[in-house]
């Protein structure tokens, strides 16, 4: 007895359909209780004292503008909601949060930094 084309298609796409089927049990079997794992589970998270102790260290001797001086040098109208003092590409910077958003003026120089060059992008990577 010969078996059709069609038969045969038929039987091939119903073997591949139960074992796709399988397969996809199998991933589904370990998707779902990881999914409830999660929810239960925090994501890690990063504190300020790790952050405080990764950040590079800032030396005070760098400092050598006033936030007052800093701030000047931008010629706004208004006063700075924030102050921070970090340090941008190993130099010690303020940045000042105003309305019109935030500016990043480095605390040895006095300028502002605006643009971030290739070289830049090249060593921070």
């Amino acid at each position: 007895m010969k078996i059709s084309t069609s038969a045969r298609l038929k039987r091939s796409a119903i073997v591949v359909h139960r074992w796709l089927g399988v397969t996809l049990c199998l991933v589904f079997l370990l998707w779902f209780p990881s999914g409830i794992g999660m929810m239960y589970w925090d994501f890690p998270s990063v504190t300020a004292a790790h952050r405080l102790d990764r950040s590079p260290a800032l030396h005070q001797s760098k400092v050598l503008l006033s936030p007052a001086e800093a701030f000047a040098t931008l010629g706004e109208s208004q006063e700075p909601a924030q102050i921070r003092l970090n340090s941008f590409d190993g130099r010690p910077v303020y940045r000042f949060r105003t309305g019109q958003g935030e500016h990043i003026v480095y605390a040895d120089t006095g300028e502002e930094q605006l643009l971030v060059s290739n070289e830049m992008i090249q060593r921070v990577a």
